[in-house]
């Protein structure tokens, strides 16, 4: 099947993303994709002059502009190209921002894949193409209707005329009604023309609508049209499949009375607020049972919407289902603590083969000494039955001080109480590091309870220990009457254990060089205001300015191969802001260091589920 080449105008200066950009888009096999490319805006509105693009995708922070002004600069160019958003960050406000501002879709560049992008574009331009239509659809409707109305009156008027004037001829002369009936049978003929003209002009209409309403079918997006008093107008091919319900089920309801098979307290929510803003509305991760009965997951947009000619503004709620992209966000992160498991795995062996290497070999040692002590036993029982049968001599008891001796008995009186002091402490160092594995590797559950984060903290630190111990001194200050917090606390463990592991490298790679003997790295806790504050803070060689505003970006990294995918701080970002409603910053400065500071709040509203 051949399909329609699509020109696309990339906007982005960043050479990693434009070589991601045009990876995904070779590999999107349903559709045909020209790329233009451009690394600054002015060359972007160049390129606009001279080609007519089908969509354009576009960066925010590019060298000559920078945020939303960006989608102004190019609106104020020209309005004939789709935008569609592109930036390192899933933010919902700025996604909002963006479509108020004349943005079709927005996209984060860590959510991309060749067919999430391949579906966007197509769906940009789908949208901007139906928009456009609509409007021109509207524009001939209301011309149309203007010329006809416009043309009956002038006929009405002449025709009006005429009566009048004929009317003055029958008064004036009666002989002459022949020639009067004639002129009101040419009226008439000339009214039953206006009048089929007008059903013709109707029927047009009619095929207009006809048309719309088949462009709101095909349209690959949930779309649901709702009026002012919560009636469902419009109900497309796509919801039908989406949500399990036939148009002619719907329509003519009210939202909160159709048996949905989503969340329609959220859903009303949203639309509520769509209409006290008066602009767009995006819910992430709405639930809803998908046709297999499975679980999943949608987006939707609520924006306000003419649905009709007069009356109240309804809404417009466009939804894509985006269940795949939620379990490919959840393998990423299972991906990310199988490579911490991976990564500690050795040192974690390390940590608990050494006292167990002591413990065996003063258990060996309580071998050999028992049997030597067994030895000596059995001559002084001896010298015991000698003394009680009276015949004792010196000759049993220069054997028994000789046996002493060869076994050096205080040597061993001396020793053995100490080897079973190391042992003890060597299976308490196992034991204790047992412990902190089982709570460090404690997968939670769905829902968040409530965890003490000095104990957990605390569990990393020794989990982790193999990372540092060679590189730093661990220094912490613990807030002993720290609040419990409401948490994911298997996804807060990833976090911590991500930073101990990223200051671990950084004090490293001083150490390796040769400019620092021994670092420390030192953690604090404690409560500031309604929140719990956790400072991760190390000696290492601090991050460069330019790549500071980069960190949190997925797959960025610094580190050689084989030292991390550059995901840690991406997905540690993702848990404390978007999971638990806190804030992940840092504070660096050059040869001095980095301190990275987590707060998570004490009394944060909990999700139904992660």
């Amino acid at each position: 099947m051949t399909h329609r080449c699509l020109n696309v105008l990339l906007v982005e200066d960043n050479p990693g993303d434009v070589f991601l950009l045009q990876t995904l888009l070779k590999q999107t096999e349903s559709v045909q994709f020209d790329l233009v490319c451009a690394t600054r805006l002015a060359e972007g509105l160049a390129n606009l002059s001279k080609t007519a693009f089908d969509i354009m995708l576009l960066d925010l922070s590019l060298p000559d502009s920078i945020g939303l002004d960006t989608i102004d600069k190019v609106r104020s160019y020209t309005l004939d190209v789709p935008i569609i958003v592109l930036t390192g960050l899933d933010d919902e406000e700025i996604a909002m921002q963006a479509v108020q501002a004349g943005a079709q879709d927005y996209l984060a560049k860590s959510d991309l894949d060749d067919n999430m992008l391949a579906r966007a574009i197509r769906y940009a331009v789908e949208r901007h193409r139906l928009q456009t239509e609509l409007a021109q659809a509207q524009r001939q409707e209301e011309e149309s209707l203007k010329k006809a109305n416009d043309e009956l009156e002038m006929r009405v008027e002449a025709r009006t005329a005429e009566l009048q004037e004929a009317n003055a001829h029958l008064q004036d002369e009666i002989a002459e009604r022949t020639k009067a009936e004639r002129e009101r049978e040419a009226l008439v003929t000339h009214l039953m023309a206006a009048n089929q003209f007008l059903e013709q002009l109707t029927q047009e209409v009619q095929q207009s609508h006809r048309e719309i309403e088949q462009l709101i079918a095909d349209i690959p997006s949930i779309l649901i049209g709702v009026e002012a008093d919560d009636r469902i107008s419009q109900w497309n091919a796509k919801a039908e499949d989406a949500l399990t319900l036939s148009k002619a089920d719907v329509l003519a309801c009210t939202l909160s009375d159709c048996p949905m098979t989503w969340d329609t307290q959220v859903v009303l929510q949203g639309v509520r607020r769509c209409r006290e803003l008066q602009q767009a509305i995006e819910l992430d991760n709405v639930n809803f049972t998908r046709a297999d009965q499975s679980h999943g997951f949608l987006r939707l947009t609520i924006s306000p919407f003419q649905l009709s000619s007069a009356g109240e503004p309804g809404v417009l709620i466009l939804g894509q289902d985006i269940t795949d992209r939620r379990l490919l966000e959840s393998q990423l992160a299972q991906a990310q603590k199988l490579e911490a498991i991976g990564q500690l795995a050795a040192g974690i062996a390390h940590e608990i083969n050494t006292p167990t290497q002591y413990v065996s070999d003063n258990t060996r040692f309580l071998q050999e000494a028992f049997h030597d002590l067994a030895t000596l036993m059995k001559q002084y029982e001896a010298v015991c039955q000698a003394a009680h049968d009276t015949c004792l001599t010196d000759t049993h008891l220069n054997a028994v001080k000789a046996l002493a001796a060869d076994i050096d008995a205080p040597y061993l009186r001396d020793e053995i109480p100490l080897a079973i002091q190391q042992s003890l402490e060597g299976l308490e160092r196992v034991a204790t590091i047992v412990r902190a594995m089982k709570d460090f590797s404690h997968p939670g559950g769905e829902e968040k309870v409530s965890a003490d984060l000095n104990k957990a903290i605390e569990s990393t630190i020794t989990v982790a220990r193999n990372e540092w111990k060679y590189v730093a001194d661990m220094v912490v200050d613990f807030d002993p009457d720290l609040p419990d917090v409401p948490c994911f606390i298997g996804d807060i463990n990833q976090v911590i254990l991500n930073m101990m592991v990223n200051a671990a490298h950084a004090i490293g790679d001083l150490v390796a060089a040769g400019t620092l003997s021994k670092g420390t790295i030192t953690v604090k806790t404690r409560r500031v205001h309604d929140a719990v504050e956790i400072r991760i803070q190390d000696t290492g060689g601090g991050i460069p300015e330019a790549i500071r505003s980069k960190i949190f970006d997925p797959f960025f990294t610094t580190k050689e191969v084989g030292r991390g995918t550059g995901q840690g701080l991406a997905i540690a970002h993702n848990v404390v802001v978007e999971k638990h409603g806190g804030t992940i910053n840092f504070e660096t400065e050059m040869s001095r260091g980095s301190t990275f500071i987590i707060r998570l709040p004490i009394d944060f509203p909990l999700p139904e589920s992660t």
